[in-house]
């Protein structure tokens, strides 16, 4: 079964028997949405009892076998405010089952996490539909995109389908098409329409450029900016760091089984420079990788001089090749 629905795994309530009860009607559905769509920060959202509190991650542990080493041990996060967030690491870091201990798809062995002051690992239905995760692989049955809607639509209360309709024409996808026989690319373009759609804040997504061609990873990150906004929260598990790089608010960085960096794009840009140098030797480079032209470098970042744009990948390889923050 697919994680497409964080709620399908709870068989604890059924839309039928939610408690605003019958959500056939499409004009019940509009003048649901009138009522609770808001851009407002602090609009009260449901399932939160707290909006300043986010995510919070409490010295968890976790392995999937005791014959292996743990992935994590006494690891501590917390995430505070909106943005788009990438999660970095290299293979086995543990991007991916990170993702979904936050979804609470997975039981950690030893601490706690919650959202909005609620432990994932209870469930509630309130939690979940605040609550969307697109997985890097996707089991799903073969009917059309349209009949998935139908079913899943309503369990968000501030599903927008204008922002539906949006996030289709971006990607030029159609909602008539079945999954099966699409290829990966057009099945996660629908996927990622509908996730934006849900409005949800928080949506968690595991390797979403995969499969994507070049535009649509450009559009990609124009409909992301574009719909996570405020207090809304997306964080990306990726190796793909020059995919998403320069849409980025936050970085987090998986390391030795701990989050060894959690930090802004603007701070990282405070402190250093990148650009491209014929020689790697210079004073100031923190630190240098080949390039076509000469050198990717680093360097910290003089006061008054312009800022750069972002390299992370190379952020990523100063970090985690000299074991150190520079």
């Amino acid at each position: 079964m697919t994680a497409l629905l964080l709620w399908e795994t709870t068989k604890t309530m059924p839309i039928s028997q939610h408690p605003n009860g019958s959500f056939g009607s499409r004009e019940k559905r509009k003048t649901r949405q009138k009522q609770n769509k808001s851009n407002d920060p602090t609009y009260p959202r449901v399932g939160c009892k707290n909006l300043q509190a986010m995510i919070e991650i409490n010295n968890i542990s976790f392995g999937y076998s005791r014959r292996r080493p743990a992935i994590f041990r006494n690891l501590s996060l917390s995430i505070d405010h909106g943005g788009i967030y990438g999660l970095l690491g290299g293979n086995g870091s543990g991007k991916s089952t990170l993702i979904y201990l936050i979804c609470g798809l997975l039981p950690t062995d030893e601490g706690s996490i919650l959202i909005d002051g609620q432990r994932v690992d209870r469930r509630i239905p309130p939690l979940l539909r605040e609550m969307y995760l697109v997985p890097e692989k996707m089991d799903l049955p073969d009917v059309s995109f349209k009949q998935l809607l139908a079913l899943h639509h309503d369990y968000y209360p501030l599903f927008s389908d204008d922002d539906l309709k949006d996030c289709l024409q971006r990607f030029n996808v159609s909602p008539a098409n079945t999954f099966t026989g699409l290829s990966m690319g057009e099945r996660k373009k629908l996927l990622l329409s509908f996730a934006l759609a849900a409005n949800t804040r928080y949506i968690f997504m595991d390797e979403p450029v995969n499969g994507l061609d070049l535009l649509s990873k450009e559009v990609f990150r124009q409909a992301v900016a574009d719909h996570v906004r405020g207090e809304r929260v997306a964080l990306i598990a990726t190796h793909q760091i020059h995919d998403v790089e320069q849409m980025l608010t936050n970085v987090l960085l998986l390391s030795n089984r701990q989050v060894v960096v959690n930090t802004t794009t603007a701070d990282i840009l405070s402190q250093y420079s990148f650009t491209v140098r014929s020689e790697a030797h210079d004073a100031d480079v923190v630190y240098a990788q080949p390039a076509p032209d000469g050198y990717f470098v680093m360097t910290r970042r003089k006061e008054g001089s312009t800022s750069s744009s972002v390299n992370l990948e190379l952020y990523f390889n100063a970090l985690t090749q000299q074991h150190k923050q520079p």
